[in-house]
């Protein structure tokens, strides 16, 4: 009874180590829980920071490369709830039986809405396709805006970018003072059989260790050693000891070799902004060509509407001309015939264009269902007036133009200013210091090292009192001389042959450079011949149609030659199309080529003369 009331006391007086315990953990986990947003937001901190100075340094500008929020999540359909247990052996069973949706065979083959069709057969005579009406019309600059933001292989880029600056986090941290501490603690019995005594032994460590910039660390410890007897509650042993020790390789590893880790994550991360930075602007290009010929495919179904329209016209007039007995019913089946083809050719390019415009929204980072369309880049004329209209005036055109710029000078922009080339180039350097290193690897281990340690006084308890008297030191020169080094041997020889592929490797993309350029170039003046010729041959399928139709309300000729020329007007009207596109495509790709394309985040481009004024 007397120990039951003791316990029950010394229960009251300090509570019960059992609810103490819990409450603590409690604690831990309410701390680590928010803590793990709190190591995710410092990280961003540090690497953000790192990758704004290194493009500043590499670039002499910054660009967003923040990750973000994902934002597929907000892409989920109604009702979905999750991906599942990430822990379920048997994820997302599916069902064996066929939906009901798909068991009717009797539906009709066109399904779409009363007002759908209207509107898919109205669309003959406007040029205007499904889902256009309050779509949004999509510019290149929102095109470009929206990838940069939204854009999944962008995401991926960005990721790539902030994983080689968090391991220069890690590289910089690694050679800052590194604390460790460490607590031990032992329970045992010590005696006879029946008659036990507990003790327990805890020792406890704090150390600091710093790596030194030309080799070698440094290491401070302090050691604290506590015996207690838990039988009778008394302390029997407590002791402590201070040391620091050194240990400097004078030989191998010695010297700018030891920050080699250092020096290649850093140089890691200006190879990253380089390479993140090249690919903003390969998807510029890459996005600018797609829209091009989203462009293209949208004005082919606004030519073919156009054939309906004259072909329907022309049907109807040999239809009243045959009525008169003027012409053959074979001519009016001709008409109508051809009326048939142009209608099947927009059918045709509609789906072409639908199909091209959901792997683009895909490729922008939207979902499919996203209603948009891209902007018209031309119509079709029934003048011999330039078909393409004033370009002056219009924003996409004037922002895209070739500068006048000789080819020697292009090429010498280009091997100054190519970010590839660059990156190649420093890796010549890499590769020279891994010759280095190879090299230091062949000296033999000469090593000095020293501590200095301090105990406590024996004869006292108490870790802290240290006694000056006890203070002991060492100091002493290790030789190790290797007598088999042909893995050093290999290594060296590896290294020169790296040095020597790296040089190759720069010598090599530098001659590519000069090739992408000329090449850049010849192919703008191609295509700026092409498109003149296009123009021409337009307005020349524009003379030869009116003159066919001339010549046969003159009754001179027959309707083919009125619905061949027709037919000619319509394939140089998409050709037309097609080598604008391509003539943009060409000069966007000569100023990536070159060196000096520039995108902001926002989609503009910040040229002052060529790429916007």
């Amino acid at each position: 009874m007397t120990g039951t009331r003791e316990s029950r006391n010394r229960l009251r007086k300090h509570g019960n180590p059992l609810r103490r315990a819990a409450r603590i953990l409690v604690l831990m986990a309410a701390s680590l829980a928010g803590g793990c947003q709190w190591f995710t937001d410092d990280a961003d901190r540090e690497v953000y920071r790192l990758i704004e100075k290194r493009q500043q340094t590499a670039l002499g500008k910054t660009e967003d490369a923040t990750l973000g929020q994902e934002n597929w999540p907000a892409w989920r359909e109604p009702g979905y709830e999750g991906a599942g247990d990430p822990y379920a052996l048997a994820p997302n069973p599916t069902d064996p039986d066929i939906p009901e949706s798909f068991q009717t065979t009797t539906k009709p083959a066109n399904t779409q809405p009363a007002a759908q069709e209207d509107a898919t057969a109205d669309a003959a005579s406007t040029g205007k396709v499904r889902g256009e009406e309050g779509a949004w019309v999509m510019s290149l600059t929102d095109a470009l805006s929206h990838a940069f933001q939204h854009s999944r292989e962008f995401q991926t880029a960005k990721e790539e970018l902030y994983l080689a600056a968090l391991a220069l986090s890690l590289e910089r941290h690694l050679w800052t003072p590194q604390l460790m501490a460490q607590i031990s603690s032992q329970y045992a019995n010590y005696g006879q059989v029946r008659d036990f005594d507990h003790a327990m032994d805890m020792v406890s460590q704090i150390a600091v260790e710093q790596r030194l910039p030309y080799g070698g660390e440094v290491t401070a410890r302090v050691l604290n050693t506590l015996m207690r007897d838990l039988t009778n509650h008394v302390t029997t042993g407590e002791t402590g000891a201070m040391i620091i020790e050194a240990n400097i390789p004078l030989l191998r590893g010695a010297g700018r070799v030891a920050r080699e880790s250092r020096y290649q994550a850093e140089r890691d991360l200006i190879y990253a902004v380089r390479t993140f930075e090249q690919f903003r602007r390969d998807l510029a290009v890459d996005i600018a060509s797609d829209y091009f010929q989203l462009q293209q495919l949208r004005q082919a179904i606004v030519n073919a509407t156009e054939s309906i329209r004259s072909f329907t016209l022309e049907a109807e007039r040999t239809r009243a001309l045959g009525q008169t007995g003027r012409l053959l019913e074979l001519e009016a089946q001709r008409a109508e015939q051809n009326r048939l083809l142009a209608t099947n050719r927009r059918v045709d390019a509609i789906e072409t264009y639908e199909t091209s415009l959901d792997a683009f929204k895909i490729r922008l980072g939207m979902r499919t269902q996203t209603s948009i369309h891209v902007e018209l880049p031309t119509a079709p004329q029934d003048d011999l007036a330039s078909p393409t209209g004033d370009l002056s005036a219009r924003p996409l055109e004037q922002a895209i133009q070739m500068p006048a710029v000789a080819e020697e000078e292009a090429v010498r922009v280009a091997l100054k200013h190519r970010l590839d080339l660059l990156t190649e180039l420093d890796r010549v350097d890499d590769s020279r210091r891994g010759v280095d290193i190879a090299e230091n690897n062949l000296l033999p281990d000469l090593a000095a090292r020293g501590s200095v340690r301090m105990d406590s006084d024996p004869g006292s308890l108490g870790s802290l009192k240290y006694n000056t008297e006890r203070t002991t030191w060492r100091g002493q020169l290790v030789l190790d001389v290797p007598l088999d080094q042909k893995q050093e041997r290999n290594a060296l020889r590896t290294a020169l042959i790296g040095q020597r592929r790296a040089e190759r490797r720069y010598q090599e993309a530098r001659d590519r450079v000069e090739l992408q350029v000329r090449r850049a170039m010849r192919r703008v003046l191609q295509q700026e011949e092409l498109l003149r010729i296009q123009k021409l041959s337009q307005d020349l399928a524009l003379l030869r149609r009116r003159g066919a139709r001339i010549r046969f309300d003159q009754g001179r000729v027959s309707n083919r030659e009125v619905v061949d020329a027709e037919n000619d007007l319509l394939e140089a009207r998409n050709r037309l199309a097609q080598a604008q596109a391509q003539h943009r495509v060409a000069i966007l790709e000569f100023w990536r080529d070159t060196g000096t394309l520039r995108v902001d985040d926002e989609g503009q481009w910040p040229q002052r003369d060529g790429l916007g004024g």
